[in-house]
């Protein structure tokens, strides 16, 4: 994958921006209260000053957009229809990959609902979020899935190489739309590499998205490396599939949908132009039909 080897986004510590949300701005969903709760064990008066004490150790880390904006906090896998699908199979003894995975909310709630966690991968480039997702979930002893730190845009980096051939499900959530259209080619690209090069392999995805698809500029790229992300929608992420396909000399079924995140509670605009972007998320399925070659 052609990019510096370095991380993409300059982080910057401003409280101010649009997407950091203010403590008193806080709402926690039924499912992520839930979670935390039942899975955790965090009593419920207790959850709404929890998370606030785990963002603000995740943000003297690294002070990413997604940390401030505490979106890691729910649990996406339960918006995906591919949701029960995934369950299924993880119970049934398949293997998966977090890609990008922060706290890896989405491998606890499948855990919470009867997953087996040792077959659980994941990665990320900050090994710090793989100590402060214990501490958030407060799962060390019981959760058994394997971290491993990768930067994923250091083409010298080969820590995804131990995964190659040998997963059944990837799952990609807010992690391709970090890229622009053509980084999301070789990104998605590099990673159905670690599937299992047989028909019924997995690649789950869900991220940002947008009615129409846009090039939504970066607002501190790094110099050299892309000064956009690409948000898609339903064609375009079908088209995205198609030349992968026409690159790799693979064949994908894909299912995609676009949710506006309004309808379902999970997003509200505050007239800056960061939210009226950003309350799409696009959920896809790509199930392997050929063999990797």
């Amino acid at each position: 994958m052609s990019a510096p080897k370095d991380k993409p986004f300059t982080l910057s510590n401003d409280k101010g921006a649009a997407w950091y949300k203010q403590s008193k701005d806080l709402e926690v969903l039924p499912a992520a209260r839930r979670l935390l709760e039942e899975y955790s064990g965090i009593p419920s008066d207790d959850v709404q000053s929890h998370i606030i004490s785990i963002r603000d150790k995740a943000w003297e880390v690294a002070p990413y957009a997604s940390v401030g904006s505490m979106t890691w906090i729910n649990p996406y896998i339960l918006l995906h229809p591919a949701h029960e699908r995934i369950l299924a199979r993880l119970k049934a003894g398949a293997s998966i990959l977090d890609c990008g995975c922060c706290f890896s909310t989405d491998l606890r709630q499948l855990a919470f609902e009867g997953a087996p966690t040792d077959r659980m991968n994941a990665f990320d480039v900050e090994t710090a979020f793989f100590d402060i997702g214990y501490d958030f979930f407060r799962d060390k002893q019981k959760f058994k899935a394997r971290f491993v730190h990768v930067n994923f845009v250091d083409e010298k980096d080969q820590s995804l190489d131990k995964f190659k051939g040998n997963i059944d499900i990837i799952w990609a959530a807010k992690f391709v739309h970090l890229f622009d259209h053509e980084h999301q080619i070789q990104a998605v690209i590099k990673l159905i590499r670690v599937l299992k090069p047989q028909a019924g392999s997995m690649f789950v995805g869900s991220q940002n998205g947008f009615p129409g698809s846009m090039d939504a500029p970066i607002g501190d790229p790094k110099p050299g490396f892309q000064s956009t992300i690409k948000l898609h929608d339903e064609d375009s992420i079908r088209a995205l599939w198609k030349e992968v396909e026409a690159r790799t000399g693979t064949r994908w079924d894909v299912e995609a949908k676009l949710i506006d995140m309004r309808t379902i509670g999970m997003h509200k605009d505050n007239g800056t132009e960061y939210t009226r972007r950003t309350g799409y998320n696009i959920t896809y399925i790509a199930i392997l039909q050929e063999h990797i070659s």
